[in-house]
């Protein structure tokens, strides 16, 4: 990916193997179909559920731009028109012209390499388009070569599952599995630490949550690792198929979703055993996908059975 593709002032906002970014004054919406907010001078829809949505920015007052980032419909037609970003070749579909006074085109693209399609509509919205390269996920779990371990770096254990962190990162150990009170949940799970938790969730708890607006500012992601051992929680979903990889004795499944800022993994014990002999439940992995996805590249890679 392009760090440079990050404008100073603006904050990431990744959808699976792809990567947008907006200014950090914007209001972001997750799994959802709002697109009529008026507090920002933009605003960025992330992975609207069906059918698509059409949000036109306005001509005078804002918002000014909107963008809507979402997966790539099975079968979606484009033009022979391209154009490369970052390298990535992107594809237009066509413009729009909504039916209502003060509202601007929305121009679609798709982006068959990364699985997504782009609609923006607005001031910035070429800008923002520009912005377009490939996410920390798709860095984390691209093929080639698994990267050296630092060696500043060391080794965390826990339930027979190893992984090495850098150096600093501070570890808490729990048994308690709190239930989310965010929307957004796996949009931010690191943010602003680089924690290792270490979550054996034998017990549950409800927090007492408070009101979560449906809109809110984007957040850029966060490092981290946490390590749960699935004895309660419910279960996520399940792993794309051929996704799976071989490592140091375990198997691990990258799930589907959350597909935002945290790498989420499925992982087992891979040799042959039996219930009394292993010691390598099956457990989830998270990984923070910062930066540029190497830090993520590497835990991911240095993970082994203990």
């Amino acid at each position: 990916m392009d760090l440079s593709a990050t404008p100073s002032g603006w904050v990431p906002v990744d959808l699976g193997d792809a990567q947008i970014s907006v200014p950090a004054n914007w209001e972001s919406v997750y799994d959802d179909r709002l697109c009529d907010w008026e507090a920002a001078p933009g605003d960025v829809v992330v992975n609207p559920p069906s059918p698509p949505i059409s949000c036109p920015a306005s001509i005078r007052g804002q918002p000014s731009t909107i963008v809507i980032l979402e997966r790539l419909a099975h079968g979606a037609a484009s033009s022979k028109s391209a154009l490369t970003i970052n390298g990535i070749v992107v594809r237009l579909v066509g413009v729009s012209q909504p039916k209502c006074i003060g509202c601007m085109s929305i121009t679609t693209y798709l982006v068959p390499s990364l699985g997504v399609q782009i609609a923006v509509s607005g001031s910035l919205a070429s800008r923002v388009l520009h912005t377009l390269t490939r996410s920390p996920r798709d860095i984390a779990l691209a093929p080639g070569r698994a990267p050296a371990i630092p060696s500043s770096w060391h080794r965390v254990s826990f339930d027979g599952v190893s992984a090495a962190v850098p150096d600093g990162w501070m570890i808490t150990r729990t048994d308690l599995y709190p239930e989310s009170c965010s929307r957004l949940t796996g949009v931010v799970e690191f943010l602003g630490t680089t924690t290792v938790v270490l979550d054996t969730d034998q017990k549950s708890i409800l927090l007492n949550c408070p009101y979560i607006p449906p809109v809110q500012s984007p957040e850029p992601p966060g490092n981290g690792l946490r390590i749960d051992e699935l004895n309660i929680h419910p279960q996520p979903a399940k792993p794309s198929l051929g996704s799976c990889r071989q490592m140091g004795g375990l198997t691990a499944c990258p799930l589907s979703s959350p597909a935002y800022s945290v790498l989420a993994l499925r992982v087992g014990y891979s040799g042959s055993c039996t219930t009394s002999s292993c010691h390598v439940p099956t457990g989830d992995v998270s990984i923070g996908l910062a930066g540029n996805g190497i830090v993520a590249r590497t835990i991911l890679y240095s993970l082994r059975a203990s």
